[in-house]
């Protein structure tokens, strides 16, 4: 019988303090929009997959969390169930526990670009960064998913934190990623922005923030 898996709460009172984080941004609900099924056999880890998500959307990362734990007892197999949870333990503020989870994907599924990218991600903006290893994995995603624009966004973000002249590189990224998000971004306009401020050009950094608006 397949289990239901019902409605989750989201109230204050339900999920406590713990869950008090901010919402995520498009380029995080998108990791979880946008994971299927796939691989997913078993009808408590669909239910539990299903609930952590509808928390996720809630902000409410350690529940999510609770839910993909779960999940994992019963099917570790699945490199998606990491990458989610990962993302919760991002959000929690939990970056160890996030870059191990998204290794574990990496280790279950290589050829996944998104595994890839998220552990670039956690890389950057980790409490201690590592620019250079979020640099490694975010250029193996954009190898193994050239045309998915969020290969290009991560290494923006490690370029800016190494010295000047790699800034031409994260300009070039950005580039591509505008190009692939078809100018739909008002984030990757500010982004390139203060890479233009950086790199002294005034005058194209105050058009991208006119198109910011």
């Amino acid at each position: 019988m397949t289990p239901a898996c019902g409605a989750v709460e989201t109230g204050n009172e339900t999920l406590g303090r713990q869950d008090s984080f901010p919402t995520p941004d498009r380029s995080q609900v998108q990791v979880i929009d946008d994971a299927t099924h796939a691989g997913l056999t078993d009808a408590y880890v669909i239910c539990g997959y299903q609930q952590g998500y509808a928390h996720m959307r809630a902000a409410a990362w350690f529940s999510a969390i609770a839910a993909y734990d779960e999940a994992i007892r019963i099917q570790p197999e699945v490199s998606d169930l990491y990458e989610a949870r990962g993302t919760a333990y991002m959000y929690a503020g939990r970056h160890d526990q996030a870059l191990m989870d998204y290794s574990n994907g990496i280790e279950l599924n290589p050829n996944d670009a998104g595994h890839w990218r998220r552990r670039a991600h956690a890389y950057t903006i980790a409490p201690t960064p590592q620019p250079e290893r979020g640099i490694e994995d975010a250029t193996r995603a954009i190898g193994l998913g050239p045309d998915h624009h969020m290969g290009y966004a991560h290494p923006v973000v490690a370029y800016t934190r190494l010295p000047t002249p790699e800034r031409d590189n994260a300009l070039a990224d950005m580039d591509r990623h505008i190009e692939l998000f078809e100018g739909h971004d008002p984030e990757a306009y500010r982004m390139r922005a203060r890479i233009h401020e950086n790199l002294g050009n005034h005058e194209a950094a105050e058009r991208d923030r006119r198109l910011a608006r």
